[in-house]
């Protein structure tokens, strides 16, 4: 009966050795693959950190990009203020210069039909002088005579 149970002991601790390698094998298969993802984690921060750094470059850029676009856009604003005052003073003296052009077309116009009622006048005045000098020639050989 000893025996038995010595061979029942000795059973038992061949299983126990035998499940004990397994759980060692299976520790050290856990290790590796521990090992593993503590790579994969390290290669995974790594890339974050690239990452990080190229969003933050890009980010960056973006800001400073934008920064000059603020200047070009506030240096076009003044532009175009400038040049709508410009445009307002054109406008504002083409109007003044039309005004004084519609008043020398209509002075103009004035000194034309004066020009012409002088010119009417001063055929009357010849005609008037042609018929005085008729007069007077007639009048001076009636006296002669």
């Amino acid at each position: 009966a000893l025996q038995r149970q010595l061979a029942a002991e000795e059973e038992q601790r061949a299983k126990n050795d035998a499940r004990g390698r397994d759980t060692l094998a299976q520790l050290e298969a856990a290790k590796g693959d521990v090992a593993k993802l503590q790579s994969d984690l390290a290669a995974s921060e790594e890339a974050l950190r690239t990452a990080s750094r190229a969003g933050q470059e890009t980010a960056d850029r973006l800001t400073s990009q934008l920064e000059r676009e603020k200047e070009k856009t506030a240096k076009l604003d003044e532009q175009y203020h400038e040049a709508s005052e410009q445009l307002a003073a054109t406008t504002e003296t083409y109007q003044r210069t039309r005004e004084k052009e519609m008043r020398v077309e209509e002075e103009l116009q004035a000194a034309t039909t004066r020009g012409a009622l002088l010119k009417d006048e001063a055929a009357e005045l010849r005609e008037a002088k042609a018929q005085l000098a008729a007069d007077l020639r007639e009048a001076e050989q009636k006296a002669l005579t």
